[in-house]
């Protein structure tokens, strides 16, 4: 049994090499990916997940006494078999290096660096089969892709604007997903959260003025913009004094620290031709502070305050929790 999901990448799609560099789609990056998605989304429902990585074999799961969680099930473990297969085919091509600089920043040294990862082409193909003939596993796992191409991205660097695909072959039941995870509860809050804009040649011009291939980057249907999103989210929590120093870490990340807990994509043109940019991101339900700020985001004058004066929210900014994406 398998099926075959034909996609298109709407920002670079990146699974690293071990010199740092993206050759081609390696499938054990994309399983690696929707195996923390699914795990997120478990431990969201309240389910019991094993660290397969822990030291500590009691934070593993217990293959020989049958002790074995939902996501191993699924995904396998040591001596337990993964239950569906991923083959990566087709042609992709590279996306161009970028070299970003923050408009308006005083320090003009300031400069990300945003290497070259993988754009699709027409023949860009996820062939999926389910290893033990179950429908369920491998509707499991296509309805999985689905809620990701809707709502984040899969593959690595999704906090630097990667990864945001559109399944252009897809037939996926949601409510696989949803009978799975059952009722959401309150120790996991992710959220995520669309915007669309209108945005004038000025406003590029002024935001990509000292950025390098920006222009091939917009020809390929998506704009550099993560680092600078990022950059006016990390400055905008600076700013509320409710919010302290490691719960900014927390959610933004620290260099060679912290891992960062929202995400943010570039801009990219979606299937209705529109401006786009994707937020996601959970918050730990201590950081009270946090989730206020959070609900800010939806809040149009905060975009147009923070930007330049010709990137404008085109219309209601689409906020959800995970329980009002899986109603």
């Amino acid at each position: 049994m398998s099926e075959t999901i034909q996609i298109k990448t709407l920002t670079p799609l990146w699974t690293g090499d071990i010199d740092g560099k993206c050759s081609r789609i390696k499938e054990t990056g994309v399983i690696g990916s929707l195996r923390w998605w699914y795990e997120e989304l478990m431990k969201a429902s309240g389910e019991d997940i094993c660290n397969p990585t822990a030291d500590n074999s009691e934070e593993r799961c217990d293959k020989e006494n049958g002790d074995i969680c939902q996501v191993c099930r699924l995904f396998g473990c040591t001596g337990q078999k993964k239950k569906f297969g991923l083959r990566i085919s087709g042609d992709f091509t590279d996306s161009t290096f970028v070299k970003y600089h923050y408009p308006n920043r005083p320090n003009k040294e300031s400069n990300w660096y945003l290497k070259p990862g993988k754009l699709s082409t027409n023949h860009s193909i996820f062939e999926l089969w389910d290893i033990f003939e179950n429908y369920d596993n491998i509707g499991l796992i296509i309805s999985l892709f689905g809620f990701l191409s809707e709502n984040a991205g899969i593959g690595a660097k999704t906090q630097f604007g990667y990864g945001i695909i559109e399944p252009t072959v897809i037939d996926y039941e949601l409510e696989l997903l949803k009978r799975r995870l059952g009722e959401i509860k309150e120790n996991k809050k992710i959220f995520f959260l669309k915007l669309n804009f209108d945005i004038s040649e000025t406003a590029m011009s002024e935001i990509f003025d000292e950025t390098r291939n920006w222009g091939v980057c917009k020809s390929n249907g998506y704009l550099p913009t993560s680092p600078y999103f990022r950059y006016l989210l990390r400055e905008s929590l600076r700013e509320k004094s409710d919010i302290n120093k490691s719960q900014r870490h927390n959610l933004m990340g620290k260099l060679n620290s912290t891992n960062s807990n929202l995400k943010v994509s570039h801009i990219y043109k979606n299937k209705k031709d529109s401006w786009e940019m994707r937020v996601w991101g959970n918050v730990p339900p201590a950081n009270s502070d946090i989730r206020v700020w959070i609900k800010t985001l939806k809040d149009i004058t905060f975009w147009e305050d923070k930007t330049v004066t010709e990137l404008k929210v085109k219309e209601n900014p689409k906020f959800k929790w995970l329980e009002e994406v899986l109603e």
